[in-house]
């Protein structure tokens, strides 16, 4: 399979996240590739209900918005955050991105969740 040369051929000293945007791709065979090669998969909003396996020592979630646009509302990014302390207390790093920039309020909810994820 293409994804596990892809990961054979690509340089161990970085971490690699793998965002699928096809459901199909979400199954235990492409899990059990990622988990092989110690990438994690890419959590992200745009497949509802998007699966959250961990395959690695780490978690990589991303937000792209509504159509890369728009503000989480404060209940949404709480949820998040309780999942985020979660992979914390099982020792897991943890990035998030989030791309709903198009409206400028990336920064602000990367910070939201910060905080609710510090419980500050």
């Amino acid at each position: 399979m293409r994804l596990a040369r892809f990961l054979d051929a690509a340089p161990r000293r970085h971490r690699w996240a793998v965002e699928f945007r096809d459901r199909r791709w979400l199954c235990d065979e492409i899990f059990g590739i990622l988990q092989a090669h110690g990438a994690a998969l890419c959590v992200h909003d745009m497949i509802p209900d998007h699966p959250r396996p961990v395959t690695t020592r780490w978690v990589y979630l991303r937000f792209h918005g509504n159509r890369y646009g728009g503000s989480y509302s404060p209940q949404y990014l709480t949820a998040r955050a309780s999942e985020i302390q979660l992979y914390l207390a099982d020792g897991l790093d943890v990035y998030a991105y989030f791309n709903n920039d198009a409206e400028g309020y990336a920064v602000q909810n990367a910070a939201d969740l910060r905080r609710y994820a510090s419980g500050a």
